[in-house]
């Protein structure tokens, strides 16, 4: 009994050891081909070049895919920060940001550009300023700038760039995007015209036709003189309700501020003839603030109609005279372009 128990046991040990080798085997096998096949994958893998990596971005920017070019231009800037095209790469981010109209991004995408080392001295030894993405880095910057209606620090920008360009085309440019400027700030103060018109006296007569020069400042200075409506004198025509109004051109509001206060003051007196002194009183307080919101109305009318006038003008102008930089590929003249709303 005992060496049957131990017979049996014996061959049990047997089969135990042999399913442990077949395991460890079989376990041995799968892990061969797993790395096998990992070795097969990784010689399939694709290599990202640098060139294969911007036109990628490219693509995206083109499509109109700004969030991802912009994703993929850092990549690309991440990977390759010594090729030559990490300049244009960063450039392109920021018009992208333009483009997404995510001005403050943007500004400080193109600022990057601008602040990069010898910035200043690749821009007064760049052989063709046209195409440098420094110089155009100031120019999205300070659009970028006006369309956040930060008004100084546009200006200030272009005055940087002045600064440090001795080339006349791009200093013609920066006079052009600054007449442009004070014409945006004209629309609200009237005064930014002698500035506007001081630039475009600064862009030089290769640049611009001197008749198209004279026929610019011409409208400048007719906005000037253009029909405008006295403030107080609105007020004063308002002692008769309605009246400030009509002489702003404001007929419909005038003929309604006439009735109501008319039909208010009347009432008024009613009550007091009839010895209502309560009812009388209590409409005499209603009709004194209408009256008051009479003159106050004419005023204000006044103010908005000599700012819509201007503002008409100003479109105008622009409609004539938008001053829009450009290079010809041929001969790197500049010419202006009497075309696109401001």
């Amino acid at each position: 009994m005992t060496l049957s128990s131990q017979m049996i046991s014996g061959g049990m040990i047997k089969k135990i050891i042999n399913m442990k080798c077949f395991k460890t085997i079989l376990l041995f096998i799968v892990l061969l081909s797993f790395f096998q096949k990992t070795a097969v994958s990784q010689n399939k893998e694709i290599a990202i070049n640098a060139d294969m990596q911007y036109d990628y971005a490219q693509k995206c920017f083109e499509e109109k895919d700004y969030t991802t070019a912009i994703f993929e231009f850092k990549r690309f800037i991440h990977f390759f920060d010594d090729h030559k095209y990490v300049l244009k790469a960063e450039f392109q981010i920021g018009q992208a940001f333009y483009n997404l109209k995510e001005y403050k991004n943007a500004v400080m995408a193109f600022n990057k550009i601008i602040l990069a080392d010898n910035a200043d001295i690749l821009i007064l030894s760049e052989p063709d300023l046209s195409e440098s993405f420094i110089v155009d880095a100031y120019f999205m910057k300070s659009k970028a700038l006006m369309l956040l209606e930060k008004f100084n620090a546009s200006e200030v920008c272009m005055q940087n760039l002045l600064m440090v360009t001795d080339d006349q085309n791009v200093k013609d440019r920066a006079y052009s995007f600054l007449a442009l400027l004070y014409l945006k700030i004209a629309e609200t103060n009237p005064d930014a015209l002698k500035r506007a018109e001081k630039f475009v006296e600064e862009i030089s007569q290769g640049n611009i036709e001197k008749p198209e020069k004279e026929k610019l400042k011409k409208l400048l200075d007719d906005m000037n003189n253009l029909e405008t409506k006295n403030p107080t004198l609105a007020g004063i025509a308002s002692v008769i309700p309605g009246a400030g109004y009509m002489y702003c051109e404001r007929y419909k509001d005038g003929m309604i501020s006439f009735l109501f206060n008319t039909a208010l003051i009347v009432a008024a007196y009613k009550a007091f003839d009839d010895g209502n002194y309560a009812l009388g009183g209590a409409i005499s307080f209603i009709e004194t603030g209408f009256y008051t919101g009479n003159i106050y109305g004419a005023v204000n009318s006044a103010h908005k109609y000599n700012r819509r006038k201007r503002n008409e003008f100003i479109r105008n102008v622009h409609g004539q005279f938008h001053l829009k930089i450009d290079n010809s590929e041929e001969d790197e003249a500049i010419f202006l372009f009497f075309e696109i709303p401001f």
